[in-house]
């Protein structure tokens, strides 16, 4: 069991890491937010690129490994959501970012190298 003052620490931490000192979600935070809740799944059911749920084999079997790869997945988010003590539904509702803006980031980062 976490103690208090543990938690605290974690909560302080990752609180400097995602957040402006105004309290919003710096830009950063939020696309590394958003390809979490990606990840996991957090916005709703999992499927491969066929449609077909992750939960089960190809064959149609239940697939026990993969639901506890998803569960400790999903856990690892929730704890950072908790901790983080931001609404979800602001994560759910984060924009993605168009392939355009990732090209301009990309190449600007790359010029200060």
């Amino acid at each position: 069991m976490i103690n208090l003052w543990t938690k605290y620490k974690q909560v302080r931490a990752l609180k400097r890491l995602f957040f402006e000192p105004d309290g919003k979600l710096k830009e950063d935070a939020k696309i590394v937010l958003e390809w979490l809740r990606n990840e996991v799944g957090a916005k709703g059911r999992q499927v491969d690129q066929d449609g077909r749920s992750l939960l089960f084999s190809a064959d149609g079997r239940f697939d026990a490994a993969a639901v506890a790869y998803i569960a400790g997945s999903r856990r690892v988010y929730d704890l950072l959501i908790s901790r983080l003590a931001v609404d979800e539904t602001e994560v759910f509702n984060l924009a993605a970012m168009s392939e355009a803006k990732r090209e301009d980031d990309l190449f600007n980062d790359l010029t200060l190298i």
